[in-house]
């Protein structure tokens, strides 16, 4: 069985003030790239559809879907 792993990144920007309650640690202060609101701002949902933990976990769920079927070459 060979190792897998799936890596993603995210794009963000830092905030002179904090913006939000929700989250923890850093998010009131990341603001990704291409939104206004910071992390701290955002629901679970939101939060997980545009991060990079979010996006790396969609990714594995579709390659565990894909080792189910017949004949992958995974």
């Amino acid at each position: 069985m060979k190792n897998t792993y799936s890596k993603e990144k995210l794009k963000w920007y830092i905030s002179k003030d904090k913006q939000g309650n929700e989250g923890f640690g850093y998010d009131p202060i990341f603001i990704p790239e291409n939104d206004i609101r910071s992390f701290a701002q955002m629901s679970m949902q939101e939060k997980g559809a545009i991060s990079h933990r979010g996006r790396a976990v969609k990714k594995l769920v579709a390659y565990l879907n894909n080792l189910s079927k017949p004949n992958s070459k995974q």
